[in-house]
C-alpha cells in the first residue's frame, strides 16, 4: 500500500461509524475514482494477510480488524517512501538521486520526483539544501536525532530488527528507565516511552558527532544492563538532548503564553488573555512538544479537514499564536493542527450563551419531565415552564415548546410536542438551538444584495478570481482594506477551506458582532486544490459575535445534507431556499 491507502485503511478502522465516500474523498483530496480505486486495493490487502474485512454500507465504509496482533505486527514492517527518504537524509551527510533510487528501488526520474515531494511536504521545518554532491538535511544534531525518533517510534520493531535489537532488550531498557527517577529529570516533559526510543536513536545515529565539553559518560550504564550496545557518541548525543529538554522546562513560561494572547487581543480584537484554562492546556503542551518534537504527520487526528471546516478560525488563530511564538522566542512549533484543537474548545466556551427554551403547557407532569430530560441532555440551556404567555417571559426565548397547540408567532420558532420527549426528537430540538440565530438572521448574514455570478475568462487563476472579488466588496464597504488583505494572505497560504463544491475564503473581522457570508456562482468550473469550484461564500465575522452560533457549523451541515440540491445551482435564490 501506498502511503494515502495506509491513511484511509487507518481512518476507517479508527472511526466509531461508517465514512462515507464523500468524506474521504474531502480527507484525502483526491477523486472519488481514485479513492474507490485505493479501497479495492485496501480490501484485496486485508483478504491476502487475512487480517479483517473491508465493510460497505448504505452510510458508508468501515473496517473490521479480526487479527489484532498480526495486523499490528504487519503494520510495524511497514515504512512508506517518505520515511525512507527522510531516514536516509538523517543518516548520510549527502544523499544522491543514484543511491535513492536503490533504496527505493525506482527510477532515478521517480526517485527526483518523490524527493521533491518530501521537500514541499516538509519546507516549513526542515532545511534540506541541495548542491553537486546531492541533497543534504542541514540541521543541528538534536533535530535530526528528534526525527530519528518520530521515525523509530512510527516502526518501532522495523528498526530494531534493522539494528539486531532485541525486542526484549528494548523492554527491559524502557523498564529500567521507568523506575529511575533520576533519568526522567534528566529528560523533563518526555514519557517513558519516549526517553527509550531517544537511548535507542541515540545509538544507531549514524552521523558525525563529537562534543569536546562532554567529558564522563551518563547513560552508558542503562545500554549495558539492557544489554544493548551503545559507544562514547551516544552518551554524548543522549547528554546534549538531555541539555536541550532542560533548558526548554526552564525558559518556557506561561507568561509568555499570557503575552502573546494579549498580543493576539490587540491585533485581532480577540480577548483570550485571562482565559487561564487555554493558557495551561498551551503550557502543558508546548512542554511536550517542545521536548519531544513530532515533524512526521500526526496520524491521532483522522479526520482533522472536518475540525478545520467547522472551527476554521480557531486554526487561523493557531497560525497567529504560532507566529508570536517563534517571532518572540524562537520556539519551533511542527504539526500545528493539536494548537487549533485547544483553540477551538476555548472559543466555543467563551461564546456558550444559555438558550432559554419555554414549555407552553397545562399538563404538569409531562412538562415537568421534559425539564428534566433537556436539562440532562444539553449544557447551554434554561427552561422555563408555563401555562400562559405575555412579553415578560417570551423575552429572548430560543424556542418554544407547545403541548397546547394553539400557538403561532413569527419572531420565536415554536414546534408542537405533547408527549414526553425521545433522544431523537431532543436531537431535533438541539439541532434548532444551533441554527435558530442564523435562521432569524438568515438575510443580513447572507445578503441578496451582494450575491451575483462572476464570468470566469479562460485564462483565470483562483488568486485573480478572489482578487476581484473582494475589491468589489471592498467598492461596497463591505469589508476593508485590512479583511482584504487577510482574506488573500490565507488563500496564499494554501488549506483552502473546500466543502463539495464550495469554495469558503474567510478571515477575522475586528468589527463588533459583525457576521456577513456573501454567496458568488461562478459561471465556469475553477480548479483549487485538484478540486472543482463552482461556488464562492466570502465569510468575514467576529468569532465571538453572537448572532453566528457556529456559522462553520451551520454551513458545513447544510452543504452537506443538501450535497445534490445545492451542487447545481446558480442563483442565490436557489442558495437560501433550503435555510
Amino acid at each position: 500500500m501506498n502511503e494515502r491507502q495506509q491513511f484511509i485503511l487507518e481512518l476507517l478502522i479508527h472511526a466509531s461509524s461508517p465514512v462515507s465516500i464523500d468524506s474521504i474523498v474531502s480527507q484525502v483530496q483526491k477523486s472519488k475514482r481514485t479513492i474507490l480505486r485505493d479501497l479495492s486495493t485496501i480490501k484485496m490487502y486485508l483478504e491476502a494477510e487475512n487480517i479483517g474485512e473491508l465493510i460497505n454500507n448504505t452510510s458508508g465504509y468501515k473496517i473490521n480488524i479480526t487479527e489484532v496482533e498480526k495486523y499490528k505486527d504487519l503494520m510495524n514492517q511497514y515504512i512508506n517512501d517518505e520515511e525512507v527518504i527522510l531516514y536516509e537524509l538523517v543518516q548520510r551527510e549527502y544523499l544522491t538521486i543514484d543511491d535513492l533510487s536503490q533504496c527505493l528501488y525506482v527510477s532515478k526520474m521517480t526517485a527526483s520526483e518523490k524527493m521533491n515531494t518530501v521537500k514541499t511536504n516538509y519546507a516549513h521545518y526542515l532545511n534540506i539544501e541541495v548542491s553537486r554532491k546531492g541533497h543534504r538535511l542541514n540541521e543541528t544534531i538534536i533535530k535530526k536525532c528528534m526525527l530519528l525518533c518520530n521515525l523509530i517510534e512510527n516502526n518501532l520493531k522495523y528498526y530494531l530488527n534493522l539494528f539486531q535489537i532485541p525486542y526484549e532488550n528494548y523492554l527491559c531498557l524502557e523498564e529500567l528507565i521507568s523506575h529511575n527517577q533520576q533519568i526522567k529529570e534528566d529528560f523533563p516533559n518526555c514519557s517513558t516511552h519516549q526517553i527509550a526510543i531517544l537511548f535507542i536513536a541515540a545509538t544507531i545515529y549514524q552521523g558525525d558527532y563529537d562534543n569536546q565539553d562532554i567529558q564522563e559518560p551518563e547513560f552508558l550504564d542503562y545500554y549495558q544492563k539492557a544489554n544493548i550496545h551503545a559507544n562514547k557518541k551516544a552518551d554524548m548525543i543522549l547528554q546534549t538532548i538531555s541539555l536541550h529538554c532542560i533548558d526548554i522546562h526552564l525558559s518556557l513560561s506561561k507568561q509568555h503564553i499570557y503575552r502573546i494572547l494579549g498580543l493576539m487581543k490587540n491585533e485581532m480584537m480577540i480577548d483570550l488573555d485571562e482565559e487561564d484554562e487555554l493558557v495551561y492546556q498551551l503550557y502543558d503542551h508546548l512542554k511536550r512538544v517542545l521536548c519531544f518534537p513530532h515533524y512526521l504527520k500526526m496520524k491521532e487526528i483522522y479526520n482533522i479537514s472536518d475540525f478545520k471546516a467547522l472551527y476554521p478560525f480557531s486554526f487561523d488563530l493557531s497560525f497567529k499564536f504560532i507566529q508570536y511564538l517563534k517571532q518572540l522566542y524562537h520556539y519551533e512549533i511542527p504539526n500545528t493542527d493539536f494548537i487549533g484543537l485547544y483553540f477551538a474548545v476555548c472559543l466555543e466556551k467563551i461564546k456558550e450563551k444559555k438558550h432559554k427554551i419555554i414549555i407552553y403547557s397545562s399538563k404538569n407532569a409531562i412538562a415537568y419531565l421534559n425539564k428534566q430530560l433537556l436539562m440532562d441532555y444539553m449544557n447551554n440551556i434554561e427552561v422555563f415552564l408555563t401555562k400562559t404567555l405575555d412579553k415578560e417571559i417570551l423575552q429572548g426565548a430560543s424556542l418554544i415548546i407547545d403541548s397546547i397547540g394553539d400557538l403561532k408567532l413569527n419572531d420565536i420558532e415554536v414546534i408542537y410536542m405533547d408527549h414526553i420527549l425521545n433522544e431523537e426528537e431532543m436531537i431535533s430540538i438541539e439541532t434548532i438551538l444551533d441554527n435558530v440565530s442564523i435562521h432569524k438572521n438568515k438575510y443580513s448574514i447572507f445578503p441578496k444584495s451582494l450575491s451575483y455570478e462572476y464570468h470566469v475568462k479562460e485564462d483565470d487563476t483562483w488568486e485573480q478570481i478572489l482578487n476581484d472579488v473582494c475589491l468589489k466588496l471592498q467598492e461596497t464597504n463591505t469589508i476593508n482594506n485590512e479583511e482584504k488583505t487577510a482574506i488573500l494572505n490565507r488563500e496564499n497560504h494554501g488549506n483552502a477551506l473546500i466543502i463539495n463544491n464550495y469554495i469558503i475564503p474567510h478571515c477575522i473581522s475586528k468589527k463588533e458582532n459583525f457576521c456577513i457570508c456573501v454567496y458568488i456562482h461562478l459561471d465556469k468550473d475553477i480548479v483549487v486544490d485538484e478540486r472543482h469550484i463552482q461556488h464562492v461564500l466570502v465569510t468575514v465575522l467576529n468569532p465571538l459575535v453572537q448572532k453566528n452560533v457556529n456559522l462553520f457549523k451551520f454551513l458545513y451541515n447544510y452543504l452537506n445534507e443538501n450535497r445534490e440540491t445545492l451542487q447545481d445551482i446558480s442563483t442565490y435564490d436557489q442558495f437560501i431556499k433550503l435555510i
